[in-house]
């Protein structure tokens, strides 16, 4: 094997190495796409709210009277 086959020969693999970058990248984002989608799923199968800011000024509510209790 020649110099000018061992660069090539390195180089396609270069080239192989980063496409498979960026597809284990796009895998990544469509991995965690998918799992947003289960959690969106089952809140809605629970009919948990679709808006948290609501739901936190009703925690945030309970909070607060439990501390007033508590001191």
């Amino acid at each position: 094997m020649d110099r000018q086959l061992a660069n090539f020969y390195r180089n396609r693999w270069q080239a192989v190495e980063a496409i498979e970058q960026v597809e284990l990248q796009n895998s990544v984002l469509v991995v965690r796409w998918e799992k947003l989608n289960e959690l969106i799923r089952m809140a809605r199968s629970l009919n948990l709210p679709d808006r948290l800011e609501e739901s936190f000024d009703e925690e945030w509510g309970r909070w607060s009277k439990l501390k007033q209790m508590v001191y």
